[in-house]
């Protein structure tokens, strides 16, 4: 399976770096997401080949997310503690 390319959900958290890490590490290509655009270059540095800022609530652009990707790892989650449940069931 290495090679094949992987989706990472919530990579600029802390499962989500070290997700990219151990998938890169066995030789996969790893696009990396999160809705927070300052944390690119972490999570380059963790291995990702690829980053992309997306907000996963939005339906815009996830077709482009999982354009050519084999397996998605949807780590991503909403940290808002006083959200209603409607809103946390979005992601």
């Amino acid at each position: 399976m290495s090679g094949e390319t992987v989706l990472v959900t919530g990579a600029g958290g802390f499962n989500g770096r070290r997700m990219v890490r151990f998938l890169s590490e066995k030789g996969y290509l790893v696009r990396a997401t999160d809705v927070r655009g300052d944390v690119a270059d972490e999570i380059r540095a963790s291995g990702a080949s690829e980053f992309v800022r997306a907000d996963l609530v939005r339906r815009d652009g996830l077709e482009r997310l999982v354009k050519d990707v084999d397996v998605v790892f949807h780590i991503a989650a909403l940290f808002d503690y006083l959200a209603p449940l409607e809103k946390l069931r979005l992601v």
